[in-house]
This record gives structure tokens, sequence and C-alpha cells, in this order.
């Protein structure tokens, strides 16, 4: 019940609400079951966190091999990372799963990138699909006959969709390409050791 304000009767003003009363086991209970309920989600947030905070120390540690320092870099998946340090024109790039890629790429080595896919068509009825079952960076170096590196940003033998990794690779391959646009005076050096992989 609310009551109707009256001029010059502020007494009117007092609104009366109705009581319940709430019993402290049922209190308890619903506590209970909200933590229950939040306590998985709580959990695998901080269990991702955890993973990631390791990526990135795995990356700055692998840029420094050639004292570099990682300016711009993108986490996905718990286990892809990759970096770039535009100044000494490093890309660093980790993949730490059961079968970790490990790759520290000079830049200055580097002729060409592009986007590299694997695809299928699939039908169905009257209509066709195109499924991709891998998504990459291809990096084409300076020396003639050097094996080009490609980076691995999705695979379908890992995971079953895509989830945004193409639109982080086109990402990426704008940064390299912008990097290697401004340093596309610079002399080759030696390709010897210019990327290093571990399998």
């Amino acid at each position: 019940m609310i009551a109707l304000y009256e001029p010059n009767n502020y007494s009117n003003l007092l609104t009366i609400y109705p009581m319940f009363d709430i019993d402290p086991v049922t209190l308890s209970l619903s506590f209970l079951l909200f933590g229950a309920l939040c306590t998985p989600f709580i959990y695998h947030s901080l269990k991702n966190s955890k993973k990631r905070k390791a990526l990135e120390v795995k990356l700055h540690e692998l840029a420094s091999q050639k004292n570099g320092h990682i300016s711009q870099s993108e986490f996905w998946r718990n286990f892809y990372a990759i970096g770039l340090d535009q100044e000494n024109k490093l890309l660093a790039y980790l993949r730490n799963n059961a079968e970790p890629l490990v790759f520290l790429i000079d830049l200055q080595q580097v002729k060409s990138a592009k986007i590299y896919k694997i695809a299928r068509e699939v039908k169905s009825d009257a209509s066709k699909r195109i499924i991709l079952d891998y998504v990459g960076i291809e990096l084409s170096y300076l020396q003639e006959g050097s094996k080009p590196t490609v980076l691995e940003f999705f695979d379908a033998e890992l995971f079953t969709d895509l989830n945004g990794e193409s639109v982080i690779a086109e990402s990426w391959l704008e940064l390299i390409q912008n990097t290697l646009k401004k340093d596309s005076e610079v002399k080759p050096k030696s390709i010897k050791n210019v990327a290093s992989a571990t399998l």
C-alpha cells in the first residue's frame, strides 16, 4: 500500500511495504547453489589466464634470444602465440601443445608473406560449402632455395571449427607486410639461422 501525497501533510509520504520472512536454511542453500554454479566458470577463467601468462612469458623469452622485445602480440586457443618486435624486425611464434612448434624469424630476410589455406568443397543436395581445414601465413625468404615457413593459425585436425583464426591471420599478415615494406631497402643478410623450428 502506498499513501497518497497531500499538500502540507508530510506524514502521508510514508510508504508501507509488506514484510517477508526469509528462512535462514533456504538462504544458505541458495548461496551454496550459486557458489557451486559459479565455481567451474571461475576455475576455467583462472586456468585460461594462467595458460596465457605462460605463453606470454615463453614468447618474450623466445624474442630475447636475439635481443628482441615484443611490442605487439596475440594469443588464441590457449596454446597459440605470435609476437612482433618492430624495431628489430623479429617475428616470434609459438604453438604450445603436445607437438610444440617454435619460430623466431628475422623479417629482414623475408621476401614476401601471404595467407596459406587448405580447403575442401562439401556438397549437400543442391548446395555447396567450402570447408577450411588449415589456415596459416606463409613466409618466403630472399635467399633462393630456402624453404618457406608456414605459421599455423588453425588446423582442423586439432579443432572442429574456426574461432576467428582467419581474421587473426589476415591481421598479422598486414602487420608483417607493413614491416616488410618499411624494410624493403635493407640489403639481405645470410639466411643461416634466420628461422628455427622445434617439433
